[in-house]
């Protein structure tokens, strides 16, 4: 992810306000999570290879909109395949 170092600065500084207006604006099911994370991953292979700061900056989005363990990877793993093919 070409500008990871410079989401990781502003993510620290924004993201409990970020995650504070999704929770009051939107009740999430599983599936609409899905639907939030899955792009993050599609985002993150786009260019052939996935970065550590990339991998650390979705999995804490995620752990802060309560996604498991479990889904986070299904995810991973789902986009991971479509970018190999």
């Amino acid at each position: 992810m070409k500008y990871a170092g410079q989401i990781l600065i502003w993510l620290p500084v924004e993201q409990q306000a970020v995650i504070n207006a999704l929770q009051r604006q939107f009740s999430l099911s599983q599936c609409e999570l899905d639907q939030l994370v899955e792009p993050m991953w599609h985002i993150a292979f786009s260019d052939g290879e996935l970065d550590k700061y990339e991998d650390y900056l979705i999995r804490k989005i995620t752990e802060l909109i309560h996604v498991s363990h479990g889904d986070f990877i299904r995810c991973k793993l789902k986009a991971a395949a479509q970018h190999q093919q």
